[in-house]
């Protein structure tokens, strides 16, 4: 399975906007399931502070106080994707993500 970056930044885009499902997720994507949970291991294993909550109301959500922003990318690297990109939804994705984090990162 080839992953998509789209797919992926969407995903990190998504559980930034709070706690949400895998079937939610598959549903959203149009992708299986089991995608979903592949996809949330990269970003865990990218550094992305996962949560998965069991039970009823449970799901994935990622920690409070999480900079998305610089574990891609810089701010100026972020600005130089988005007027690379002639995808329109990864370029508001990256604008979404660009406006979660106005810091730089630290060298």
């Amino acid at each position: 399975m080839q992953m998509s970056f789209a797919v992926l930044i969407g995903i990190l885009v998504r559980l930034l906007n709070g706690q949400t499902t895998a079937k939610q997720l598959s549903q959203q994507f149009e992708i299986s399931q089991r995608s979903v949970y592949r996809y949330i291991e990269t970003l865990c294993q990218s550094g992305v502070p996962i949560v998965s909550v069991f039970g009823k109301y449970g799901g994935f959500l990622i920690e409070k106080n999480f900079q998305a922003a610089n574990l891609f990318f810089s701010l100026p690297e972020i600005d130089e994707l988005i007027l690379s990109t002639k995808n329109e939804t990864l370029k508001q994705k990256l604008i979404l993500l660009k406006k979660g984090n106005k810091k730089e990162p630290k060298p």
